[in-house]
């Protein structure tokens, strides 16, 4: 039985921004940036909404104030490595 993951896997994770001021346009850039450096496409999801993690303004349109939680989810090939880059991100207070 092989115990591997489909490489199109997705993976999923709750985070609260833990940063001050919410996710402004300096967190949703940074994060854009570190998404587009793997080949999974990462998500972000709140409310019943999702925007994917390519979009500045799109991720500023999902209105994420401090303390918020919301569910990341990342599928493809790097899934994995991304999701912890990119949920790594909300533990920061310092943008």
């Amino acid at each position: 039985m092989n115990s591997r993951r489909s490489q199109d896997a997705e993976v999923r994770r709750d985070v609260q921004v833990r940063n001050p001021t919410g996710m402004h346009m300096r967190m949703c850039s940074a994060l854009v940036t570190l998404a587009d450096r793997y080949e999974a496409r990462v998500t972000v999801h709140k409310d019943g909404r999702a925007q994917g993690a390519d979009s500045i303004l799109g991720l500023m349109s999902l209105g994420v104030n401090p303390g918020d939680w919301l569910r990341l989810t990342a599928e493809g090939p790097d899934a994995e490595e991304a999701m912890e880059a990119c949920a790594a991100l909300f533990d920061r207070r310092d943008f």
